[in-house]
């Protein structure tokens, strides 16, 4: 206990060292560029140099009130210990795990708030049986059919053509048909690869590039296999999609296993014949297919980014003291500024 203790000291303290020496100067330009109102950190190594330079500009200024600082946790089940801060007027969260290890950074219970996860607007309404059928009609996709979607990213990384094909093998050997969906993302190597499995009439194969719509097709399918992403399994939960997790990035995408798989929609595996198994027996398995479903959508959090924006704008506008002088002429300066502009 004791030697983790050192090493986590060291390297926060390695961190912060060479934050300062290399980023001080770039960070307070930018900010003092930019006469912030607030200030949201969406970076693990974003806290400490930012809310130093906040307070250098309310002593330069004379301000009474400094500028708010808030940091927004964006991983999942895990974190890295430099997102918490004691310093920092709130802190949003997405989990209950994330919330104990701020507390154990001796954040204040008042300052770490659990809303979720951040997601798109596109994955703001949760998913519906209704929803479901429009999405597959409009998507090209057969109703009635069982239907997986596979991810790996903007990219197209991981095992992605490995799983694909494994997937196409199984799912093809079933009994009634089914619908296997890949988005390969930028990776047209693999795509041009994927295009050339072949299949029998069973199963409905779709192989596609990279998409702006991963909301629609979440929510046409009934299964995802993905890399261990906190948005991506975020998004999942909200569709109410069972998680095949394929593969993460060690550190900081580790704890997202256990909060899948504990949370009872969810499976890890980096085996492709493995991946393909399980997925198959999800499919034909109706009743575990909605319990994992059930559990997923108890584990979304679809009014997370809203949730959060409203608590950020209460910090921006509910001041705790009177506005000084300075801060009355910086705002009528600015005003003038966006007339300008208007106009």
């Amino acid at each position: 206990f004791v030697v983790c203790f050192l090493l986590e000291y060291l390297v926060r303290l390695g961190t912060e060292i060479w934050s300062n020496f290399f980023c001080f100067k770039n960070f307070e330009k930018c900010i003092k560029s930019e006469a912030p109102d607030l200030v949201i950190s969406v970076h693990p190594l974003c806290q400490k140099i930012p809310m130093k330079i906040l307070r250098k500009i309310k002593r330069e200024k004379n301000l009474k009130r400094q500028i708010p600082f808030v940091t927004v946790v964006t991983d999942l089940g895990g974190a890295h210990p430099t997102w918490f801060d004691p310093c920092a007027d709130k802190i949003f969260v997405p989990s209950e795990v994330l919330k104990s290890l701020a507390l154990k950074r001796n954040v204040d219970n008042e300052r770490v708030v659990m809303h979720g996860l951040p997601t798109r607007p596109g994955f703001w309404e949760p998913s519906s049986p209704n929803k479901k059928n429009i999405l597959r009609k409009k998507l090209g996709l057969k109703a009635g059919l069982k239907s997986c979607l596979v991810v790996g990213g903007g990219d197209g990384v991981g095992n992605l053509a490995l799983i694909a094909e494994a997937l196409a093998k199984k799912l093809d050997q079933c009994e009634g048909s089914q619908q296997l969906i890949v988005v390969c993302g930028k990776n047209e190597k693999i795509r041009e690869k994927l295009l050339e499995i072949k299949v029998s009439d069973s199963l409905d194969l779709k192989i596609l590039g990279f998409v702006h719509n991963m909301d629609e097709w979440m929510g046409a399918v009934d299964v995802i296999v993905t890399k261990a992403g906190p948005g991506t399994i975020a998004e999942a939960t909200i569709q109410g999609l069972p998680i095949m997790l394929s593969s993460f990035l060690p550190g900081q995408e580790e704890g997202n296993i256990p909060y899948v798989v504990e949370g009872g929609y969810g499976s890890y595996s980096k085996d492709p014949e493995e991946i393909a198994t399980t997925v198959k027996s999800w499919l034909l398995d109706d009743e575990k297919l909605s319990k994992m479903s059930a559990n997923a959508k108890k584990a979304a959090r679809p009014n997370a980014t809203t949730a959060i924006a409203r608590d950020i704008a209460e910090l921006l506008y509910a001041p705790y003291e009177p506005p000084t002088e300075v801060e009355i002429n910086r705002f009528e300066e600015r005003k003038e500024e966006n007339n300008d502009i208007i106009t």
